[in-house]
């Protein structure tokens, strides 16, 4: 899973984000999926540039997989795993 894939910045790297949230996790595999669809539906509603930076420190269950479906579904979703 990358950690940053400039292609998702923009063609040129310099796509100016609004807003930027930052969601840091442990073994939240059961809330994952709702907790991003929920973001990013609501970030969506705003009509501002965003991304969804998840950081996962070091999760032993399901996490990592869901997150690695999570950043292939949507754009938006960057991932980064400690």
């Amino acid at each position: 899973m990358a950690v940053h894939e400039s292609a998702r910045v923009g063609e040129s790297g310099c796509e100016c984000i609004d807003l930027s949230v930052i969601v840091p996790i442990l073994n939240e595999a059961p809330t994952l999926e709702e907790l991003a669809n929920r973001l990013v539906c609501t970030l969506h509603r705003m009509g501002k540039s965003y991304e969804v930076i998840f950081v996962d420190d070091g999760s032993t269950d399901d996490s990592a997989r869901l997150l690695k479906d999570l950043y292939e579904l949507h754009a938006v979703i960057k991932v980064i795993r400690l």
